[in-house]
């Protein structure tokens, strides 16, 4: 009897293996704003390693890089040739999930796919409803994740290691990704009940005005914000190289920075709490279940970035002579200044 037992169980395994066997792998095609580099990888994980602990082997994954830094330079001619090879490639592998990384590419190709595909927009800069590339387009049937920089956290958590801060300025670059940050500052500077005042926030293009920018920081500030330190250039008109822009403010800045990317520890800044680009793949991975359970993208709708980074360097630690709080241990990360090219 027991022979026969086992006999039907081992049946019922192969049928059930055999039927598993059968269901085919769900496609998942992600698209990419910016080169292969720390974000790319970072998002690209995220969503591989959670579906894949969620459903082990059940999705395929595709993944397409739009470069927009590198393209938003060639001829409208030749960008539409890209975005057009994307589109065609997406359309050919049919997936049953799109993932779409940050505002450029999300600008470049939400109008592309069929509106019965659920589209995930991930990692935008603000809500859909207050966007540029959203303007005259029903989003109603996309859903996904709002970045979000913990501002007031960073505060808090910078002031346990560097006191008596009573006043900071902010420096970025000019493009929409800065301003939509600098609001949160704005906001700051607006709060006369504040007890950190901003002082001024410094949107510059010029690499030249960025060094004027440091000069009267180091002079009045105690401390100092760096948001988004891409498209800088020099006299010459050339992109100053996040290598370049490192080495000057480590010889010409003297009091403590602090970033909302990863990049920046790397680029020697005292701390960063950053948006994680490992976090931001998971959550868009959340979505996707959410969605398999039976959740509808309409319904889901958009929710703030929730995985954050908290970076601290021990480099400039030991530079200003500061101490790391022991509430910080096995909340911080604690990295040192990249010595090998720098890369977002």
């Amino acid at each position: 009897m027991q022979s026969i037992r086992l006999i039907f169980v081992l049946i019922s395994c192969f049928l059930s293996f055999a039927s598993l066997a059968d269901i085919p792998k769900k496609k998942i095609a992600v698209l990419y704003s910016y080169p292969k580099g720390e974000w790319y990888y970072g998002i690209q994980r995220g969503v591989q390693e959670t579906l894949g602990k969620y459903a082990q082997d059940r999705y395929t994954f595709f993944d397409y890089l739009y470069d927009y830094e590198g393209l938003k330079f060639k001829s409208k001619k030749t960008q539409s040739a890209e975005i057009e090879r994307i589109v065609n490639e997406v359309l050919k592998v049919d997936p049953d999930y799109i993932v779409i990384n940050d505002d450029e590419a999300v600008d470049k190709f939400i109008d592309k796919f069929p509106k019965t595909k659920p589209v995930i927009l991930n990692a935008i800069n603000q809500q859909p409803a207050h966007s540029e590339w959203a303007k005259g387009r029903d989003t109603s049937h996309f859903c996904g994740i709002v970045e979000h920089y913990p501002i007031e956290e960073s505060l808090k958590m910078v002031s346990l290691m560097v006191k008596d801060v009573r006043q900071m300025s902010v420096v970025s670059s000019e493009g929409d990704s800065s301003k939509i940050v600098s609001k949160m500052f704005q906001e700051i500077k607006s709060n006369k009940m504040s007890e950190v005042k901003v002082r001024e926030i410094y949107l510059k293009t010029s690499w030249e005005d960025w060094k004027t920018s440091f000069r009267e920081i180091n002079t009045k500030d105690q401390i100092a914000w760096i948001l988004v330190p891409y498209e800088v250039f020099d006299k010459k008109g050339k992109q100053v190289s996040l290598d370049e822009m490192a080495n000057w403010i480590k010889s010409n800045v003297k009091i403590p920075l602090l970033g909302i990317l990863s990049i920046h520890t790397k680029m020697g800044f005292l701390a960063a709490i950053s948006v994680d680009p490992y976090g931001l793949g998971k959550q868009a991975a959340e979505i996707i279940i959410q969605v398999e359970k039976g959740g509808r993208c309409s319904q889901i709708g958009f929710a703030k970035s929730k995985y954050h980074s908290f970076e601290v360097n021990t480099d400039e630690v030991n530079r200003l002579g500061l101490k790391v709080p022991d509430s910080f241990i096995g909340v911080a990360k604690f990295v040192k200044t990249s010595q090998d090219g720098l890369k977002r």
